[in-house]
């Protein structure tokens, strides 16, 4: 069964400052992992689906938690959840840490975060064979994906599914819903080995809930059914980790509510040159070759591209300090606030006002709001 997507929005986080024990819960003292098969509940095959080699596609429509589920998803490959291994995350859900000195742009431990394709290779070839796994993560790639096969970043998406198993690498990509259609064949090399589904509806929810005898403190946006490779089928419910507590005051947080998850084409690396080198290696010199490659093929970020994306930051950053609010620096600039947060970040400003030494002062501007087209 696939459920029909049209899901509604999760209310906005409420902050509720809590004691040392609740900020440092291990991932012992989560219940926030079920997965129900037709033999009865067993966490333990979530160990065995996160792996090395495969390729998980997560659909559902806006609003049905699918960024949540990401995060949670990070979370436990992050933590080695039911063993699943030592991990490297190369992503581009954007996270920010919060304390009492304030929020700043990051990422924790072994998480990378990429806005652009070009970024996303060289992490990975820089992080090849490091002594641990690898696995991309990418969020919302209907907004950059297309459905043809065509365009450079889909090209490039797309070696990376059909070369998984000889790059040993985890995908897990999410979409909206039917936005790709992964052939059916199952000797494909672009086919997902796990197929995810999230409950859009209350109605369709509740009649797999009934269905499927499951458990009645489930809910449906902590809620997927998952398809396998041999075609049977599980249900998971992942709740409430560490990076998707909304109640908790500090620690690592997510951005919920816009949607910050990017992926650009700066024309930063030579990924015909890596694809084609790749081709003539065989699976046992893979991590010589992709480590070779790496050190000799130096970073080339200065594109126009990636100059554009420093001034912005630079201008966003001074407009953050000069007291502007994020909104209208938005507008300004016409680019998502949380990506101008984010670029300013990575550049290392401080996202707050008075950041900055300024050498006048600014003063408000009053006055009637004029017609369009009216001459001042």
């Amino acid at each position: 069964m696939t459920p029909d997507q049209k899901g509604g929005v999760a209310k906005p986080p409420s902050e509720v400052i809590k004691n040392d024990v609740d900020l440092n819960r291990s991932i012992s003292d989560h219940s926030f992992c079920q997965v129900k098969s037709d033999s009865g509940y067993d966490e333990s095959i979530f160990g065995e689906l996160l792996q090395p080699g495969g390729f998980h596609a997560i659909a559902g429509d806006r609003g049905t938690g699918k960024t949540r589920m990401c995060v949670n998803l990070m979370y436990m490959l992050h933590t080695g959840y039911q063993e699943c291994g030592d991990w490297e995350i190369i992503t581009n859900v954007f996270m920010y840490h919060k304390d009492r000195n304030g929020t700043k742009v990051g990422t924790p431990d072994h998480v990378h975060h990429v806005d652009s394709i070009d970024e996303l290779y060289l992490k990975l070839t820089e992080l090849y064979g490091c002594g641990r796994q690898i696995a991309i993560v990418l969020d919302d790639i209907h907004n950059f994906y297309l459905d043809d096969g065509k365009g450079p970043i889909t090209k490039q998406i797309r070696h990376l599914i059909a070369n998984r198993g000889k790059l040993d690498i985890l995908l897990i990509l999410f979409s909206k819903d039917g936005f790709i259609e992964f052939e059916n064949d199952r000797k494909s090399d672009y086919t997902c080995d796990c197929e995810w589904y999230r409950y859009d509806t209350e109605k369709t929810w509740e009649s797999a809930k009934t269905e499927n005898n499951l458990d009645p403190n489930w809910n449906r946006l902590d809620s997927s059914e998952v398809q396998l490779p041999d075609g049977e089928w599980l249900h998971v419910s992942l709740t409430v980790t560490d990076w998707t507590d909304e109640d908790k005051k500090e620690g690592w947080f997510y951005d919920a509510y816009t949607q910050s998850s990017i992926l650009r084409y700066d024309k930063a690396f030579d990924f015909d040159a890596f694809w084609r080198g790749f081709g003539n290696t065989s699976s046992l010199k893979v991590k010589e070759y992709v480590q070779r490659f790496y050190e000799e093929h130096p970073k080339t970020f200065e594109t126009e591209k990636s100059q554009m994306v420093k001034n912005y930051a630079d201008i966003a950053a001074i407009l953050k300090s000069m007291g502007l609010t994020d909104e209208a620096i938005e507008y300004a600039l016409k680019t998502p606030k949380t990506t101008l947060r984010r670029w300013a970040g990575k550049q290392g400003y401080e996202w707050r006002k008075w950041s900055m030494d300024h050498p006048f002062r600014f003063k408000k501007i009053y006055g009637e709001k004029q017609d369009a087209g009216q001459a001042e």
